[in-house]
Order: structure tokens, then C-alpha cells, then sequence
């Protein structure tokens, strides 16, 4: 009996951990001292409250299960593919996700808006309340080593990456031009951060 009861015990908490550690994906954070640690990641974006920083758990290797926002890390991965990094982009510091990685990083942030509404349904006080989920991606260019960080727009748009990249002359004449545009974007910073990188080779 003894034997059985102990069985159920173990297989119980098999099943209480695997019930955990659901949605966790292998991966790291990168600490405030730019020390990485591996282990288990998830994200908890869609349950956070609107306006509110976003927040990541994290299983180390040893099985200890922790809560992290973004003032508390520098950045972390999933599965060595997604990366964040914890910046602040004009509210506080949040996670936003590195589209491309190099001299000029590019950044995409997902606001969440969560709405509620009430439907009366004719009977007095009486209706339905439903509610829904929305997001917003926004784009962002990061300077690692200056810590400058501008907002990208469909609106001025133009002048602004013509700007930006102008000690590039042939980039800046492509996006003046209009032979690169808004969707092009990720183009244009792999295509900048090549080309800086191949001046510094030269040097």
C-alpha cells in the first residue's frame, strides 16, 4: 500500500512539473553584471495588465523558477533564436525584440491594449460584458554604443532614415529616392550595418 501511495506521489509531481513548465523553452538571461545563464524561458505578455512592463519566468539549471521584469535584466533569448533586450523606449524600461542585430539595431516593441465593453440586453442594469485583446508593433533603431534610440513611422519617415544613415551617401540617396521605403526597413539597416562594417575592415 505504502509502495502505491509513494508511486502516485511521484508520478503526481511529474505530472505538477510538467504542468509548469509548460510553454518554457530552452534559452538564457543576460544578468545586469552581462553574465548569461541558461536554462528555461516563457514570456507573459498577452496576461500582463495594460501599460504595464512586460515580464518573463525563468527555470535555471538547477530547477528554481523566477519572475524578472525588464529593470531587473539586460536582456534575454529563447531557444538561442528570439532575442530581447531590455530598453527604455520613452515610458520606462521594456522588452522589445531585436529584429537585427549589428552597429544599428533594429527593434520591434508589441504594446498590448486590452478593451472592455458593455451591452444592454433591455432589462434594467442587465447587458453583457465582452472583451478583447489588441496590439500594436512599433519599430524602433538602437545605437548600442551611443544608447540613442529612435522611433521609426510610416509618417516622416523619409526624412528621417535619410538623415539618420546619411554618412552613408548611397543609402541616403536610395531612401530620398523612394527606392527603399517604410517596408523596406529591415534592408535598410542590414544593408547600412554591412557597409559599416566592411569601412571598418578597410581601415
Amino acid at each position: 500500500m505504502k509502495r502505491t501511495l509513494s508511486i502516485i506521489y511521484i508520478l503526481l509531481s511529474l505530472s505538477t512539473l510538467t504542468i509548469a513548465q509548460k510553454n518554457f523553452c530552452e534559452g538564457y538571461i543576460i544578468t545586469l553584471n552581462n553574465d548569461t545563464i541558461r536554462g528555461k524561458v516563457k514570456d507573459n505578455f498577452p496576461f500582463r495588465l495594460t501599460g504595464a512592463p512586460k515580464k518573463i519566468s525563468f527555470i535555471d539549471e538547477s530547477g528554481v523558477e523566477k519572475s524578472y521584469l525588464p529593470k531587473h535584466i539586460r536582456g534575454y533569448s529563447k531557444a538561442d533564436i528570439a532575442n530581447y533586450v531590455s530598453i527604455d523606449i520613452g515610458f520606462g524600461k521594456d522588452f522589445a525584440k531585436i529584429i537585427i542585430d549589428g552597429e544599428v539595431s533594429l527593434l520591434s516593441y508589441e504594446s498590448t491594449m486590452n478593451n472592455s465593453s458593455f451591452t444592454p440586453n433591455g432589462g434594467a442594469g442587465g447587458g453583457t460584458w465582452s472583451h478583447s485583446t489588441s496590439s500594436t508593433e512599433s519599430f524602433f533603431l538602437y545605437r548600442k554604443k551611443k544608447g540613442s534610440i529612435v522611433e521609426v513611422t510610416r509618417f516622416g519617415f523619409r526624412e528621417l532614415l535619410a538623415e539618420y544613415f546619411s554618412d552613408y551617401t548611397e543609402l541616403k540617396e536610395m531612401i530620398e529616392k523612394k527606392e527603399l521605403r517604410y517596408s523596406d526597413l529591415e534592408i535598410i539597416v542590414e544593408k547600412y550595418n554591412r557597409w559599416k562594417k566592411k569601412n571598418k575592415s578597410s581601415l
